[in-house]
């Protein structure tokens, strides 16, 4: 039961429920003004025209400056129009003169100035072709040094092979392979031959007998050899001929020498370099 001074209805709820969405929607639209201020602040800062835009506004702000000069060069010279205005045609004549006399002086300076601009284009394109070349010389010295690089590379490459090659040389050089066909309980005795000695070598145990060329002929020199290896039983020692290019000349006599001397006796012959040995 309502009193009789009390309403029958009461709105006050509802108000209140009012009251709370509007201020729930004036804070949810606050945030989201702050949160676009926030996106557009982030985009523009990640946008590439922020140089350009930057750089624009720089420019705005500098014609602002300009045409606010101009303004103030307009009001000036409006004021001073409306004073030559007032005054007699004497005054108008002297500042007429002096406005000449400060219009050609201006037009010295401006050409003076025009001269000096030139002058620095001309210096600036000389500057830029001066850049230019020595880009071009660094690139070619660039790749200069790149093929000295390579050619370095190369030669190092070449001087490790040569220098293996000599070490193989080196190895060589005084080691020959002696070996006969079938198996042998002989001992090798080698002749190494040469134009002017005939080296006799016997292994084991060692021995060296050279044989030096006395005579013009060869011949005498292959004989005294074939003689020397009278001491070496043919049932025991095998012959082994080392020939050299200098012997070539005799080498086959003192083959048949041996075979005759030597009859059924073991004799080889293989050809080696001039610089090699028989150690």
């Amino acid at each position: 039961m309502f009193r009789n001074n009390e309403s029958p209805i009461s709105l006050f709820s509802f108000q209140d429920i009012v009251t709370c969405l509007t201020g729930i929607m004036l804070f949810f639209l606050l945030i989201l003004v702050i949160r676009i201020m926030e996106i557009t602040k982030r985009l523009e800062e990640q946008s590439p025209y922020r140089a350009e835009l930057e750089e624009l506004q720089k420019q705005n702000a500098l014609l602002k400056k300009q045409r606010q000069e101009i303004l103030r060069d307009v009001d000036e010279y409006r004021r001073r129009i409306r004073d030559a205005g007032k005054k007699d045609p004497a005054s108008l004549s002297i500042a007429k003169f002096q406005l000449e006399r400060r219009t050609r002086e201006l037009r010295r300076e401006t050409d003076d100035l025009q001269k000096r601009k030139d002058l620095r284009e001309e210096q600036k394109l000389r500057e830029e072709r001066r850049r230019k070349l020595l880009s071009q010389k660094q690139r070619r010295i660039r790749e200069t040094a790149d093929a000295l690089g390579r050619i370095e590379r190369q030669n190092d490459a070449f001087r490790e092979s040569a220098k293996k090659l000599r070490e193989e040389i080196r190895k060589r050089k005084r080691t020959v392979n002696v070996s006969v066909s079938g198996k042998t309980n002989k001992k090798p005795v080698a002749l190494e031959c040469s134009g002017d000695a005939i080296r006799i070598i016997e292994f084991n145990p060692k021995s060296v007998t050279v044989i030096r060329r006395n005579s013009p002929f060869f011949t005498d020199m292959a004989n005294a050899a074939a003689a020397g290896l009278k001491k070496y039983p043919r049932s025991e020692y095998y012959f082994v001929l080392l020939i050299k290019p200098s012997a070539a000349s005799y080498s086959e006599y003192l083959m048949r020498l041996l075979e005759r001397e030597y009859s059924g006796a073991d004799v080889g012959s293989e050809p080696i370099l001039e610089s090699e040995e028989c150690s």
